[in-house]
């Protein structure tokens, strides 16, 4: 869409932009073909940080089930996902993620990509009864 979202970089974030400067590109270490560029950049970067967690995937030919390592089927996509979820559980906010990835508070996209991780029941039990 043409809607600006707003989301803040973290110092780390921040940190790499400069060390690769380029105006006219916002990731020029990884943007080298477009989005199949981003796609391909991502997949080097998980496996380089031996992130190589097994998913399964549809296979588009036969249509069955395969496992394959995270770093081979990972993709911007991918990577919104990650960020959302991460940021649900950090804040528990429907509102503030939609805010900064341009979702529809309570779209089911956010639902759906909003893991609830065991650790954030810990935390809830603990902030209440503790």
């Amino acid at each position: 869409t043409q809607k600006t979202v707003y989301v803040p970089l973290s110092s780390r974030a921040i940190q790499i932009i400069e060390e690769y400067n380029e105006p006219d590109r916002l990731f020029p270490f990884l943007n080298v073909y477009g989005a199949f560029g981003y796609n391909n950049g991502i997949k080097l970067l998980l496996q380089a940080a031996g992130i190589h967690r097994s998913v399964m995937t549809i296979n588009t030919v036969t249509g069955m089930p395969e496992i394959k390592p995270i770093y081979e089927v990972a993709s911007t996509h991918t990577a919104r996902k990650t960020f959302i979820s991460c940021v649900l559980n950090k804040v528990k906010s429907e509102y503030i993620t939609s805010k900064m990835t341009d979702h529809i508070e309570g779209s089911k996209a956010l639902k759906r990509y909003g893991k609830v991780q065991v650790d954030t029941l810990k935390d809830v039990i603990k902030d209440v009864f503790d």
